[in-house]
């Protein structure tokens, strides 16, 4: 098995959970009729980008970047339900926002996995 270093694989979980908030909200948005009642196209919504970090997760996992799974799944279920909300923001606004939630969300468990036992070495 290949090593890598902390660095990279800290940027594979950034870099995962960023892309999961993208697509979180953008999926969603493109999928789910805007006529349905608010109650189902949140559900969907979710579960829509749920499915999204299922397969970010898999796709990531060569590179042992296992860390994104639960911030992923934190990620997608709070941004998933977004959308139905904010029928009028453009495109790459609403791309923005996924990005900056998944970076933060990442932040956020990252420095909380450090105050548990420190930067873990390879």
């Amino acid at each position: 098995m290949r090593e890598y270093s902390p660095a990279f694989l800290r940027g594979v979980d950034y870099v995962g959970a960023m892309i999961i908030g993208a697509s979180s909200v953008l999926l969603p948005r493109l999928l789910v009729p805007h006529g349905w009642g608010m109650a189902a196209s949140m559900a969907l919504g979710m579960a829509l980008a749920m499915t999204a970090a299922f397969f970010v997760t898999i796709l990531l996992s060569p590179l042992t970047a296992f860390e994104v799974a639960v911030p992923g799944m934190i990620i997608s279920m709070t941004l998933g339900m977004l959308p139905p909300h904010l029928i009028s923001v453009s495109f790459p606004r609403l791309a923005l926002v996924g990005v900056l939630a998944g970076a933060a969300t990442q932040l956020v468990f990252h420095v909380y996995d450090m105050s548990l036992h420190g930067e873990v070495k390879g």
